[in-house]
């Protein structure tokens, strides 16, 4: 997909955005913004900035920093970039596709709102005493984490769910052919097809740590909803160094919802434990043999992962049918 005309008006509407919010941010680091005097002072140089720098995104959507759109067209003579621009192929299928979108969405949307705002449109356009039918409403939202009140006009909320619609749709089209990519894949080649599981454990693992400020607005978390994250030392405690100690360890932690209900996280926490989860999981395992020690490195790399469940019900087993008898003096 070249660039041209149906990438270059979205760009300019978010070139147009971000320089919005850059003007509007360095009012408030200025400390110029809430001011009750001139409570829209910042529509000015929000208007004005804001055009420069969609001004330039225009242009760089249309393609005029692009070699493939002179005259004299570049192509690569390369096979290795030949190979790159094949293997780049879906990726710009996709990214090309939702420019399309977004173009056209724009269109409707400025169609829409031409019927809608002109006085000689087709429009039914009925309003009581002095109204305006080309008025736009605020309303005033409260920010997360105790922040203050902000107002904010309707447009704006319909802008911010438009794009958050069209990059939601993306990462969730880009993810699917990856999967589907992947899988594809798996099944020509399954011994060249690794399974990234600590890539999958971080994921699963943030989209637990994402919704708490949403599910727990004062971060007063009960303790049940923590037990995932709470059992994991004790639990690898037990895997690399398995004596009463650890394991009574163990059987502390699953009983901590009923010693301590509730607990109260803090926005550090939350970002500390992503980052302590992102160095364990994301890192090379050649760093990760740096920051472990020897010892403990190479006590967790004899454990046999793949044979832990197994032995587990082994054990349990073993137990009910011998060790339970026995207890009771039945043998």
């Amino acid at each position: 997909m070249r660039p041209g005309i149906a990438r270059a008006v979205p760009m300019g509407i978010i070139g147009f955005i971000i320089g919005a919010l850059l003007a509007v941010v360095i009012r408030l680091l200025q400390g110029l913004d809430p001011n009750p005097v001139d409570p829209y002072g910042y529509v000015g140089p929000a208007m004005v900035l804001g055009a420069f720098i969609s001004a330039g995104f225009f242009i760089w959507g249309i393609g005029a920093f692009d070699p493939r759109m002179n005259v004299h067209g570049e192509t690569p003579e390369d096979p290795e970039e030949e190979e790159a621009d094949a293997a780049a192929r879906p990726v710009a299928i996709l990214t090309g596709q939702i420019w399309q979108i977004t173009f056209w969405l724009v269109v409707m949307v400025a169609a829409i709102a031409f019927v809608a705002f002109v006085p000689f449109g087709p429009a039914v356009q009925s309003v009581r005493g002095d109204g305006n039918p080309a008025d736009i409403g605020y309303t005033t939202l409260e920010l997360p984490f105790g922040g203050p009140e902000v107002t904010v006009s309707y447009l704006t909320l319909f802008i911010v769910f438009v794009i958050w619609t069209l990059l939601s749709l993306a990462v969730v089209a880009g993810l699917l052919a990856f999967l589907m990519g992947y899988f594809s894949r798996g099944v020509k080649a399954p011994g060249d097809t690794p399974v990234p599981w600590r890539k999958i454990i971080f994921v699963l693992a943030l989209l637990a740590f994402v919704p708490l400020p949403l599910l727990f607005p004062t971060l007063v978390v009960p303790m049940a909803f923590l037990m995932p994250a709470v059992i994991i030392v004790p639990l690898l405690l037990v895997i690399g160094y398995p004596n009463v100690f650890t394991i009574l360890l163990l059987l502390v932690a699953l009983g901590l919802p009923v010693f301590v209900p509730e607990v109260q996280l803090s926005q550090a926490a939350l970002v500390a434990a992503i980052i302590i989860l992102a160095v364990v999981l994301l890192l090379p395992v050649s760093w990760l043999r740096r920051l472990i020690p020897g010892a403990i490195w190479r006590r967790y790399a004899a454990v046999e992962w793949t044979m832990l469940i197994p032995r587990l019900g082994s054990s349990v087993a073993r137990i009910i049918r011998q060790g339970l008898p026995r207890f009771l003096g039945q043998r």
